[in-house]
């Protein structure tokens, strides 16, 4: 068997708030990439914090995962402070920042000659990068996981444009995304298109009567909503829509967590036709797209690169979604339909495809195709080109 990578140090530090088991895209996303490199034979350490966001779970201060992977958890505020101060990008930084730079900073004390290159999740992780990068010479690598479009010399630009300045790559979701990097000054070599992927093999079409039967919603045409519950994703949106719905077999079914929970518990409550299952545990992530007609994502901003959209297609599940964001970069049009975000917009689609059987069926077999195709752990190979770290053997067992 070839040996994975040349002798030498071959450590990947993950900076990033966000990890497992905090609940969401991001921390999905970083769980595939840590274990696909631990299987790939490179040591992966990860620093972060016990979850800000997602409540009411805690994940051990020091945890040794498969056969290369270390994962330290600092204690941090959290009460949903991040959410808050989104729109406060300074703000943001000043909370989530210095806890992870003392952190990185006292491991590269110690073990700096071990790591290769640091990976960095965001733009609170990249100015640690940065402000490291001075001082210990690793080279830096940054995922951005939104559109940012800053005004043209503002300040938020310059500040962006510091930060990166000296990554080796920067890593943007889509054609979208680079362009947006690019506007800030990047140059040209320096930023690369990581599309996201996910396991197409646990992602993939299921029984559909025994899923929705696990579910109690036999018999029932499904649009489902999972994700956070934040009105930023169309929650309130979704609540009227199910006041609306034409057809007493029809039902939304919504999962997740966030500040709109008691909201939806509520309207759940009054509302045979709207139907909660709370946060659900990844492992059973598959099951639940597959209990579902229909998927939506009714984003009223501009979406990132979104996680779910490439579950459903994967699961052969058809999406009907906002046209906002980076959602047209990752679709076609024979597995979905987008429209600008209103209640009459999403109630026609769903009824058009309601009164379609055949139709629906036959977006159902292209969202599969087209999730299988485009979204499968190959586009781990950008990243692994970022890092300098090709790979050219067969998984290490």
């Amino acid at each position: 068997m070839k040996t994975p990578y040349p002798p030498g140090p071959q450590t990947v530090l993950i900076i990033t708030p966000f990890f497992s088991p905090n609940v969401g895209g991001v921390e999905t996303r970083f769980d595939c990439i840590v274990d696909y490199l631990d299987r790939h034979g490179l040591r992966t350490w990860v620093r972060t914090y016990q979850p800000v966001v997602t409540r009411g779970v805690k994940g051990a201060a020091h945890e040794r995962r498969g056969k290369q992977i270390e994962i330290w958890r600092w204690n941090w505020p959290g009460g949903d402070l991040f959410h808050k101060l989104l729109e406060h990008p300074l703000l943001c930084a000043a909370y989530l920042c210095p806890g992870l730079f003392v952190s990185s900073f006292l491991l590269l004390l110690r073990r700096s000659g071990e790591i290769s290159v640091i990976h960095a999740a965001g733009f609170n992780a990249a100015l640690i990068a940065r402000l490291l990068f001075p001082i210990f010479r690793i080279p830096y690598v940054v995922s951005v996981h939104a559109l940012y479009e800053f005004e043209k010399g503002s300040m938020g630009q310059r500040w962006a444009r510091w930060i990166l300045s000296k990554a080796k790559c920067v890593l943007a979701m889509s054609p979208r995304s680079r362009a947006d990097m690019l506007s800030i000054g990047l140059d040209d070599a320096q930023v690369s298109i990581h599309t996201n992927w996910i396991d197409v093999e646990k992602f993939a079409p299921m029984d559909r009567m025994r899923c929705k039967t696990a579910l109690g919603l036999e018999g029932r045409f499904v649009i489902m909503m999972i994700g956070r519950l934040k009105r930023i994703k169309g929650v309130e949106l979704l609540l009227e829509m199910a006041r609306m719905l034409p057809s007493k077999d029809m039902c939304i079914v919504i999962a997740g967590d966030g500040d709109m929970s008691e909201a939806v518990v509520a309207a759940a409550r009054d509302n045979e036709q709207l139907i909660f299952l709370g946060q659900i545990p990844n492992v059973e992530l598959p099951a639940t797209y597959n209990a579902a007609d229909i998927s939506i994502v009714p984003s009223i901003y501009d979406e990132g690169f979104s996680r779910v959209v490439l579950e459903s297609l994967c699961c052969g599940i058809p999406l009907v979604a906002s046209n906002l964001g980076l959602i047209p970069e990752e679709v076609d049009d024979t597995c979905s339909v987008l429209v600008d975000p209103s209640v009459e917009n999403f109630l026609s689609v769903i009824n058009e495809l309601y009164d379609a059987p055949e139709r629906l069926k036959a977006m159902a077999q292209s969202a599969r195709d087209f999730g299988a195709a485009r979204y499968s752990e190959k586009n781990m190979s950008t990243i692994l080109d970022a890092y300098g770290m090709p790979l050219e053997q067969e998984d290490v067992n």
